[in-house]
């Protein structure tokens, strides 16, 4: 009976010994670190949702990866983010396609041509076309490879005209200087005689309260963020939606994380896909309330010139936009990208919009 006893005791001792080895090692082991950097301000909806992915990230591993954030270009301005991001200056970023477009330009078509018209119809498309659609998505992986980075996931933008003036028709829109960024904005503002001016989002403010601007077609949630409706109180024509700014992350620094940690990071893209559809609501309800008791007037317009707005960005992408890939020698990809993209998005393919806009 002594010897059971004493038994039992040195097994206990050992279990304990063995736990205590256990929690000293696996204390000892370091936390996976990363960094993330945004140049938009961090109460953004697109920031939140990436913050509630990291958050998720980091619950998901037990802690074993940690998030260090950035926001408000902090680290990083918005064209220092892929280069930063690509060089493993931060671990993760946010750089819109059309920031870059000899980088990154088949990508570039679903940031900077806005031809969705609502940011429904464009996540939904956005999530097939980089994840869905074979050749089409592999031709966009393959892009992001050559920038040393691998997509996460998207997040739309919607667009909205907001003036220091009023707009009721597009003729009003004659002469005015509108904020415009990159190649082929200014084309769409061209349409109707608009004079486009670069102006960064740092500077969004500044511009139209000393009329540098006139008004600027924002993204509605970055209307409020940047309390541009303290200085422009008048909205009016949809400007389309966009895939605005993916959460990307440096392909080394993948490729070194534990497949375990690679699995609940892509795991966790459909269930991103869902907050989105959950928070873009709330922003937008929250959004709007903002404008209305700020005095901010929105005028309901022709529906015939509001066609005109969206078909505009259409007519870019074939005459501006094509072109200039087929010039990069990428015309074969560049044709099965908005041959689907305007499927996905207008439920007609380019062949039916040519027909419409011949050259």
């Amino acid at each position: 009976m002594k010897k059971l006893r004493l038994f039992i005791l040195i097994c206990m001792v050992f279990g304990i010994s063995l736990a205590l080895i256990y929690q000293r090692s696996a204390s000892a082991v370091e936390p996976i670190k990363l960094v993330y950097s945004s140049f938009c301000l961090e109460n953004c909806v697109q920031e939140e949702v990436d913050k509630w992915y990291m958050a998720e990230v980091e619950k998901r591993t037990k802690g074993r990866v940690k998030f260090t954030k950035h926001f408000g270009g902090e680290l990083t301005k918005g064209l220092e983010t892929l280069p930063a991001v690509r060089t493993g200056a931060v671990d993760l970023s946010n750089p819109p396609p059309g920031y870059f477009p000899d980088e990154l330009p088949l990508a570039g078509v679903m940031n900077v041509v806005r031809i969705p018209r609502d940011w429904k119809t464009c996540l939904d498309g956005g999530y097939r076309i980089y994840w869905q659609e074979g050749k089409i998505s592999k031709s966009l992986e393959e892009e992001g490879k050559k920038q040393n980075i691998k997509y996460l996931y998207q997040h739309p933008m919607d667009y909205f005209f907001l003036t220091k003036k009023p707009v009721h028709r597009l003729a009003d829109l004659k002469g005015m200087k509108m904020r415009s960024t990159g190649l082929f904005e200014p084309k769409h503002l061209a349409t109707w005689d608009v004079l486009s001016v670069n102006v960064l989002p740092a500077e969004w403010y500044e511009a139209l309260s000393r009329g540098t601007i006139d008004g600027i077609s924002i993204c509605a949630d970055m209307a409020t963020d940047y309390k541009l409706q303290e200085v422009a109180k008048w909205g009016s024509f949809h400007g389309g939606a966009i895939l605005a700014r993916p959460l990307v992350i440096n392909l080394n620094t993948w490729n070194k994380l534990p497949p375990e940690v690679r699995k609940v990071m892509e795991d966790l893209r459909q269930e991103v896909h869902r907050v989105q559809w959950k928070a873009y609501p709330k922003k937008m309800e929250e959004v709007n309330g903002i404008l209305k008791a700020s005095g901010v007037q929105m005028f309901g317009v022709d529906s015939k010139e509001q066609e005109e707005v969206w078909n505009a960005w259409i007519k870019v992408s074939i005459d501006a936009w094509l072109p200039l890939m087929q010039k990069k020698g990428l015309g074969t990809e560049a044709n099965l990208l908005i041959n689907r993209w305007l499927e996905l998005s207008t439920g007609k393919g380019l062949e039916v919009w040519q027909k419409q806009f011949p050259k």
